[in-house]
């Protein structure tokens, strides 16, 4: 089973060896959440992940791990928890997010997050939204994907790297991770095209933010968190990009 990054800290931070109610926001491939339920027999989880697949996986998991009396799994995106959250899940105390994709998702070519591997533009976690990368990569105009290539990917030849997309695209469209990667190869630098690989990542960081409204939901999910805390209840919250770092801290600083 993949184990999460920060597990440890995430469980002392939660405090998670108290009998308690736990919310795992971005469940995934369940590492946190069976740790929590792990932590102490008494301990309750409501586990969500946008990924319907990935809830289906983790229902079978917690079968098999005979956790699942203590567990609710189901599809949904943390941005909608009051509405989600049952009666027994309105006053908890820890609530944790995982932000970004799991490995799961990143190891599944058809699902287009990685240039590892030859697969569609997808990068959707919730597969019945409406918005995929192919979308994003062959009509958005060219300056609103220079603006999130620069700011979600952070990637300094982001104007380069769209405009080469925009040439592409005008001769044909542009289907797959692979040609993506390659088009992002082609329009660095020369000198810095044998690490091509790093400015693909975070090109398609970006991309992924932008499809799946990643810093928007967030956004929307803190208020909510904060609502649901029991007194003493805890709010962690793992994150690998700055902007998503930024949001959480300055939202916790403001409730403090």
């Amino acid at each position: 089973m993949h184990i999460p990054v920060l597990l440890k800290e995430s469980l002392e931070y939660l405090n998670a060896t108290r009998p308690g109610r736990f919310i795992d926001g971005t469940a995934g491939d369940g590492g946190h959440t069976i740790a929590i339920l792990k932590a102490n027999s008494e301990n309750k989880v409501l586990a969500l992940d946008w990924d319907a697949g990935a809830a289906e996986s983790l229902k079978e998991k917690l079968r098999e791990e005979k956790l699942d009396s203590r567990c609710a799994v189901l599809a949904g995106n943390y941005a909608d928890l009051e509405k989600i959250a049952s009666e027994e899940f309105r006053l908890v105390n820890g609530v944790i997010l995982d932000l970004g994709f799991s490995s799961q998702q990143i190891d599944d070519p058809a699902r287009g997050f990685s240039f590892q591997h030859r697969g569609p533009l997808d990068m959707r976690y919730d597969m019945t939204r409406a918005l995929r990368a192919w979308d994003m990569v062959n009509k958005y105009p060219e300056q609103k994907l220079k603006e999130i290539i620069k700011e979600y990917g952070e990637e300094r030849f982001g104007s380069k790297v769209a405009s080469a997309i925009v040439k592409e695209r005008s001769l044909h469209s542009i289907d797959d991770t692979l040609r993506l990667y390659e088009i992002i190869k082609k329009a660095l630098p020369k000198p810095l095209q044998y690490k091509a690989a790093d400015s693909a990542r975070r090109v398609f960081q970006g991309i992924r933010i932008e499809v799946n409204a990643e810093l928007e939901n967030l956004k929307e999910a803190l208020p909510q968190i904060i609502k649901i805390l029991a007194p003493g209840g805890r709010l962690v919250v793992i994150s690998f990009h700055s902007l998503e770092d930024r949001i959480a801290k300055w939202f916790l600083r403001e409730e403090a």
